[in-house]
């Protein structure tokens, strides 16, 4: 299962780095396929600015449910990305 997130920032265009690698710039939307207990290390930086750096982590339930041969579990917790984070530079 897939998450989403998106990195805003003030002001736009700062440079996002995942894991080292540089994959765009804010506004970016992110997603990963991710186990629930996985991190990635983000890096978001504009020249003049102060560099953020922080681990992403899924951190919010959402629900689903399975179908395990003919029984159907009503819940199964996964945790998620929060929908947003905002770096005021």
């Amino acid at each position: 299962c897939s998450s989403t997130t998106v990195f805003r920032t003030h002001p736009m265009g700062a440079r996002v780095f995942i894991d080292g690698k540089l994959v765009g710039r804010t506004p970016y939307e992110y997603t990963d396929r991710y186990t629930i207990f996985s991190k990635v290390s983000v890096k978001i930086e504009k020249e003049g600015f102060e560099v953020k750096t922080f681990n992403l982590r899924r951190d919010q339930w959402a629900i689903f449910n399975i179908l395990v041969s003919t029984i159907l579990l009503p819940l199964l917790w996964v945790k998620e990305y929060q929908p947003e984070y905002f770096f005021e530079l």
